[in-house]
């Protein structure tokens, strides 16, 4: 299964395209299931089991996890490390639900927590922002290609609409670098979607909704160039832009570029591939999730959020 087969057309116009619900299929080597509410989760129950606190994480593919099984990706390795830690405090377990859907940028987060996530009444909410999130949501962008260009609306109708099965070797033709997508090649209905400031944007009114129901939040930041030779940060300026955000919205922000560099240094590694599935594909491998849940736990610690 490829992943234009494992998500459909959204009924929100902001969230453009969602998994497909309860699926039980194979996508990137391993096995995937989505629950009934379209995603790669074990089913979720409301009202909130008693004595459980629930920790919600939004996201892009970082965090759902392609090529990784379930149990082994960052989000559930952060629940039964968290949960261990407050037993031994005789509090109840933390359960994390992951709405990481591959492809989404900072928009489609905000819109997916107005639309969804806070009906499962997290207690915790962790943002886990990437490099890549100004930029199109998958399957957006128009081709640089004047031949392709002529063949589509967008690339939400090339992948989702009709035909799309006989179009999928001119899928396969298509390049877009994401970090290069020109205003004219953002179809216009979609342009409200981009910029660094729609980011900024988007987080401020993710931190609203959870200020308001006095969420304590985090924003994790991921970037696929880390180690030796991309210090300094290649985005170090929107990092630390983040960071300034944080401290005004009053969310906690844990920038995971020096702690990858760190680990890339301590291994004599140059960057970080041996921490992802491999050439030319920046998700993370087995041993990437456990060091961001390493880090993601240790952070709860210190917020407290281990203690309440």
């Amino acid at each position: 299964m490829n992943l234009r087969g494992i998500v459909r057309r959204s009924a929100d116009a902001d969230l453009v395209y969602e998994l497909v619900p309860n699926l039980d299929c194979w996508f990137g080597g391993v096995p995937l299931a989505t629950n009934s509410y379209g995603f790669r989760d074990r089913e979720w129950v409301r009202p909130k089991p008693p004595a459980v606190s629930r920790l919600v994480a939004l996201g892009d593919s970082i965090l759902f996890g392609p090529g990784v099984d379930i149990d082994a990706t960052f989000l559930r390795r952060v629940e039964h490390a968290a949960s261990e830690r407050r037993a031994r405090r005789g509090l109840g377990p933390i359960q994390t639900l992951d709405f990481g859907v591959p492809g989404y940028n900072a928009f489609q987060e905000a819109a997916l927590l107005r639309a969804s996530a806070l009906t499962f009444e997290p207690d915790f909410l962790v943002v886990c922002a990437v490099d890549n999130d100004d930029q199109l949501p998958a399957f957006l962008a128009r081709s640089s290609t004047t031949g392709e260009d002529d063949a589509l609306q967008s690339r939400a109708e090339f992948f989702l609409g009709p035909d799309a099965q006989e179009k999928a070797e001119k899928v396969r033709r298509i390049q877009v670098d994401p970090g290069a997508v020109s205003e004219e090649r953002v179809p216009r209905e979609y342009r409200r979607m981009t910029g660094f400031a729609v980011v900024e944007t988007s987080l401020r009114e993710i931190a609203s909704l959870a200020h308001e129901r006095r969420i304590p939040m985090l924003v994790t930041i991921y970037g696929p160039q880390a180690g030796p030779d991309h210090d300094p940060c290649p985005h170090a300026d929107r990092h630390a832009a983040i960071a300034r955000l944080g401290t005004e919205a009053g969310f906690d922000v844990l920038d995971l570029h020096p702690i990858f560099t760190r680990v890339a240094e301590a291994h004599g590694w140059r960057d970080i591939r041996a921490l992802q599935l491999g050439p030319g594909d920046p998700h993370l491998n087995v041993e990437g999730h456990h060091i961001v849940a390493d880090a993601i736990v240790e952070r709860m610690a210190a917020l407290g959020w281990l203690d309440r």
